[in-house]
């Protein structure tokens, strides 16, 4: 086997608010333990990956990390911190054919779609292609791999509950690096909005 490293993936998203993130931990601990008693079994994501993708980049050239970062460097010093709240947990496409599991976005929603439209506009400036599929702010909580036969959580499925609010202050820029070894993500850099430049004073 080949030691030659795939070029990197680069992602853009915000992190959820700590009160977020660990009502939705208690969600998915929660729906985890009535799937597995229908005989479904989900597979989670971590808590540390419990964030909003607004913009995935795969097989970028490393060289084009600077102008990526000048691109969004660019779009969050325009703009100001903004509060999000989120639900869930929901289930995409539906309960009799369930695949991911998430929460949304729901007061602060428009905001989040405007971040993410204009980070397209101006990454597509600097070459990077826009994403031909439609944006959802969502935090994909669990995946079910598709069964052999057919599976419904709808009777596992409960009312989506609040998971709190998240104020939105910066967005954050990660790689993802995959070889023979395995993958790795790494924080490249966040962005502070409202700010020239990056952590130079408090909002």
């Amino acid at each position: 086997m080949s030691g030659t490293s795939a070029l990197p993936g680069y992602g853009l998203a915000f992190e959820l608010s700590l009160e977020s993130a660990e009502a939705l931990v208690v969600q998915q601990e929660e729906l985890d333990a009535r799937l597995r008693a229908s005989g479904v079994q989900a597979a989670w994501a971590e808590a540390e990956r419990l964030r909003v993708p607004l913009k995935w980049m795969p097989h970028l050239e490393p060289a084009m990390q600077e102008r990526l970062e000048e691109a969004v460097s660019h779009v969050t010093q325009a703009l100001v911190p903004f509060k999000v709240d989120m639900h869930g947990l929901h289930v995409w496409p539906s309960p009799e054919v369930p695949r991911l599991l998430y929460a949304a976005a729901g007061e602060g929603r428009e905001l989040v779609m405007g971040l993410q439209q204009v980070l397209e506009v101006h990454l597509e400036r600097i070459g990077v292609l826009p994403d031909p599929r439609a944006f959802q702010p969502w935090v994909v909580a669990g995946r079910v791999p598709t069964p052999k036969g057919r599976v419904s959580v709808a009777e596992a499925l409960e009312a989506p509950v609040g998971l709190g609010s998240s104020l939105i202050r910066h967005v954050v820029l990660h790689r993802v690096d995959q070889d023979r070894w395995g993958v790795r993500r790494q924080v490249v850099k966040r962005f502070r909005l409202g700010v020239a430049g990056v952590e130079r004073r408090r909002i």
